[in-house]
């Protein structure tokens, strides 16, 4: 059983806390079979400026960075601002590794903006907070044939 989130409409705000799920994932799977995701790699570079300057109305976009020296898995997000595409963040590690099965098998994957959020980090003396941000997936991961196929071979060795 997935927990509930309170309605949040484009552009609201809700707090980190809310969004995360008990077990610490950073993504919420909806009825519908669409995700929420919560975006990974906010405070790094010059990306708070361009979060900043967002509406909620912007496109949003996902292309694939298999050279990323950090994880080969990496699917970083891209917003289509006034001066351009400016990347704000990454897709979760914990998610990224099977969005990039399903982008390396020549499907895309599409995201939209769901809300805005506030990320508060408290230290011994200064407290920082983030804007961070919510996409939603479009796409029903778990009804793609890569996930079918996986749940098939499942069955097949379990019944050997």
């Amino acid at each position: 059983m997935h927990p509930k989130i309170k309605t949040i409409h484009g552009g609201e705000k809700m707090s980190i806390d809310e969004f995360e799920r008990d077990n610490g994932e950073s993504f919420m799977l909806l009825k519908d079979g669409t995700h929420l995701i919560k975006v990974a790699g906010i405070s790094y570079e010059n990306r708070q400026e361009h979060i900043e300057k967002m509406t909620g109305e912007e496109e949003i976009e996902l292309k694939r960075e298999k050279e990323n020296e950090f994880d080969e898995n990496a699917i970083a997000i891209y917003v289509t601002l006034e001066n351009g595409k400016e990347k704000i963040g990454y897709i979760p590690a914990d998610l990224a590794g099977k969005l990039a099965k399903i982008m390396d098998s020549g499907d895309e994957l599409h995201i939209e903006f769901y809300c805005f959020t506030t990320q508060t980090y408290t230290h011994s003396d200064y407290k920082v907070s983030y804007r961070g941000l919510i996409v939603k997936l479009k796409e029903k991961i778990y009804e793609h044939k890569l996930f079918r196929l996986r749940e098939l071979f499942k069955g097949n060795a379990n019944s050997q």
